[in-house]
């Protein structure tokens, strides 16, 4: 009966090690995890490559950092369009094993956003029509069922700021890139109305306020006078429009 016991006991005691051990594996790898999702659904969303440097996020915190973002460039441009240094996220822990994920605060220090301008457009107007495309068709494959956990999780975020930004316009006109500061952006309540928006509805609508932006920055500056000829024309009148791409995406959503 003593034998017993023990190896009874000594059975519990595995399990048990096995347990943590997969917990510290599952927390080890939160950072991975975090980082493939934001690769994977933000490439599905812009339909560019969406790479991220570094994640650093505590469970024992909720907070954390995402380095080195990038949004890459639309098909028929070769600018990128955005890259972000880094990000702070506030987390509420207690959301974490429901439905709903809440995000208390997301900070984004320094944006450096890139206009393109050719032939086609801009890359910016580019990026705008390929979220509103998404948005008109009821979102990416990446939140229709794809299978992942993440994606059956709803998001809500409480409060987002872009500060510091820059904004540059690129042309084949230009001896060299023309610059403007980027306003700043604060957004509230993302996907609270309606118990939580998908990850690629959120990305949508940070991403058209960043564009939004950058277009509003890019016409008020008055770089575009530096342009001439058709395609400046079209980039200043594509930018104009991209100005009220932030509520076209919200309505849609």
């Amino acid at each position: 009966m003593r034998k017993g016991l023990v190896f009874g006991g000594a059975g519990v005691a595995a399990i048990v090690v096995i347990v943590v051990i997969v917990l510290l594996v599952a927390v080890a790898s939160v950072d991975t995890i975090v980082k493939e999702a934001i690769e994977r659904v933000g490439s599905e969303v812009t339909q560019t490559e969406v790479t991220v440097d570094d994640v650093d996020i505590s469970i024992a915190s909720g907070q954390g950092t995402i380095s080195g973002l990038v949004i890459g460039h639309p098909a028929g441009f070769e600018a990128r369009v955005i890259r972000v240094g880094q990000t702070r996220v506030v987390l509420d822990l207690s959301s974490l094993t429901t439905d709903t994920i809440v995000i208390k605060e997301i900070s984004v220090s320094s944006p450096e956003v890139t206009v393109e301008v050719n032939q086609g457009g801009t890359n910016v107007s580019k990026l705008q029509d390929t979220l509103s495309q998404g948005s008109a068709g009821g979102g990416t494959a990446g939140a229709a069922g794809s299978g992942n956990p993440e994606d059956e999780k709803k998001i809500v975020i409480e409060r987002i700021t872009i500060d510091d930004g820059r904004v540059e316009l690129k042309a084949a006109q230009l001896d060299k890139a023309i610059g403007a500061n980027l306003p700043s952006i604060t957004l509230r309540d993302i996907g609270k109305d309606k118990g939580g928006a998908s990850a690629d509805e959120v990305a949508k609508v940070i991403l058209a306020a960043v564009s939004s932006a950058a277009s509003q920055a890019a016409v008020r500056s008055g770089v575009l006078q530096e342009l001439g000829g058709e395609a400046g024309y079209k980039a200043k009148s594509l930018l104009e429009k991209g100005a009220g791409g932030l509520k076209n995406i919200l309505n849609r959503n």
